[in-house]
């Protein structure tokens, strides 16, 4: 057990990173034995996240794709800046293996079953307006924006955004073999 004791401004701070130590301790795996090791710090990012943001999945798909999974750490009013909306780059994300940028992007539904496109299309039909997200339009004239970010990733740095709790799912591809 543990207990904090500080300000209800600050306490989102102090019981989200022992709740991270807890659940994302390391996982131990085993393979066969290479002619190098890599060094014992080592992490795989090209740069920092944001320290509203985590990484959920990584997961190397059939093909040249990996399945990958961010989320907002912090919900709506838990911390003054913690709890703002954090963007990510997923084209300069990762500094593994030399991998390139990858060769397009693709969002699917949380559970990665079907592109979100499809998905958001097939159950607001034609008064879906928007390319990504929506939120029933007050005037019934469609889908707006709405609050969370959904919108295709942007820019030379396929740039994303993620709203507070928010966790988004894409389908990253890639020209390189080496995967």
């Amino acid at each position: 057990h543990a207990l904090a004791l500080t300000a209800p401004g600050a306490a989102a701070r102090s019981y989200r990173r022992v709740q991270d130590e807890i659940y994302y301790s390391p996982v131990v795996g085993f393979a066969a034995a290479a002619d190098t090791w890599p060094a014992k710090d080592f992490v795989g990012l090209a740069a920092p996240l944001p320290p509203n943001v985590a990484i959920l999945t990584v997961e190397k798909q059939p093909g040249d794709a990996v399945l990958l999974r961010v989320g907002h750490r912090y919900g709506l009013g838990e911390d003054a800046e913690l709890s703002k909306d954090a963007s990510v780059s997923l084209r300069t994300l990762w500094s593994v293996a030399k991998l390139k940028a990858p060769s397009s992007v693709e969002e699917l539904s949380l559970t990665a079953n079907q592109p979100k496109l499809k998905m958001l299309e097939r159950r607001h039909g034609r008064r879906f307006r928007s390319t990504y997200g929506g939120a029933p339009d007050t005037k019934g004239k469609g889908y707006t924006a709405g609050r969370l970010h959904s919108e295709a990733p942007k820019g030379p740095k396929l740039r994303i955004t993620l709203a507070p709790l928010q966790i988004r799912t894409f389908l990253l591809h890639y020209t390189d073999e080496r995967v």
